[in-house]
């Protein structure tokens, strides 16, 4: 019984010398940390850019990604490096993350470029538009003309029938639609074609479905095609004033 007072004490003094103990570390812990926040303590002393980056201009990247690595490698604001190098106009995405003691790697991916978009941008695989230097455009590739907001929609279109016409030694350049909707395709030999703004996949289908019929001189032949019709097409001929309706 009479060591029942000596524990109680122990106790509550062994307590007390702990809470002093993690003050102390506490406070330690603060210290240290505002020491190795210091941008001279531990600094950013190698950047690594990984990827397949081939039109993005380095001098631009490392001019995006040089502001922010003067704070530290702790210190560091990794959402402003990611915002900044995703805002250069060939970068569609960017990874950045530290590597101890003082890397700072950054994994970066460029727009997959399909088409030109109308006379001063780039459209994506993924519908999305850009506009880099076009001294950076990509030679001979398609084109699409279009409105605002249609971008995905028309490298949806593009990308299908592309790949129908590609199956009868066709080849689709441009793709147009008009602020009505109305489609247009002009393909290789500047031959047009006039889809209009209804039932698009199935004239084309119709179309090509039709393209058998017609011999190799009269496919080399073709100046415009008008798929506007309920039960066929309409060929105007390269010779003046020459027009041919088929119906299917």
């Amino acid at each position: 019984m009479s060591m029942s007072p000596m524990k109680r004490g122990f106790s509550s003094r062994r307590w007390v010398v702990s809470l002093g103990s993690l003050g102390g570390l506490l406070v330690m812990m603060v210290v240290l940390m505002a020491y190795v926040r210091q941008p001279d303590v531990l600094p950013v002393e190698v950047v690594e850019i990984e990827g397949d980056f081939r039109h993005q201009d380095e001098a631009r990247l490392q001019a995006a990604i040089e502001p922010w690595v003067s704070s530290g490698f702790f210190t560091i604001d990794m959402h402003s490096v990611r915002v900044a190098v995703e805002q250069l106009p060939w970068i569609s995405k960017a990874k950045v993350r530290r590597v101890w003691p003082s890397t700072l790697k950054i994994t970066i991916s460029e727009h997959q470029v399909l088409a030109y978009w109308n006379q001063d941008a780039l459209v994506s695989l993924r519908g999305k538009v850009f506009r880099p230097d076009v001294a950076s455009f990509p030679e001979d590739l398609p084109r699409l003309v279009g409105v605002q907001g249609r971008a995905a929609e028309m490298v949806e279109r593009f990308v299908q029938w592309r790949a129908q016409l590609a199956d009868s030694e066709l080849r689709l350049n441009t793709l147009s639609m008009d602020r009505r909707g109305a489609w247009e395709m002009r393909l290789e030999h500047d031959v047009l074609i006039r889809v209009g703004r209804r039932d698009m996949p199935s004239r084309i289908r119709r179309f090509i479905a039709s393209l058998p019929y017609l011999n190799e001189s009269q496919r080399a032949r073709i100046a415009k095609v008008d798929l506007r019709y309920v039960n066929g097409f309409a060929i105007a001929w390269r010779e003046a004033g020459a027009e041919t309706e088929i119906s299917v």
